[in-house]
């Protein structure tokens, strides 16, 4: 039996996005979940301002001395 005829046989109903039931250990993990996303990006942030304040920036007579 081709593909497309056991689609058009079994019609799929979308009932809208998935969502697990509210329990308390659902809630935790989420809790935990979003902490930690929170923590990274606070930690990679930091590390972005280290590695940008250590490079030097370019002058205009060193780009120019590159230039010509």
């Amino acid at each position: 039996m081709p593909w497309d005829m056991v689609l058009k046989t079994q019609p799929w109903k979308l009932s809208g996005p998935f969502t697990p039931a509210p329990t308390t250990a659902a809630f935790r993990d989420l809790l935990i979940f979003e902490e930690r996303l929170k923590q990274n990006a606070a930690r990679m942030q930091e590390r972005k301002a280290k590695y940008q304040n250590s490079y030097p920036k370019p002058t205009g007579r060193y780009t120019h001395s590159t230039y010509t």
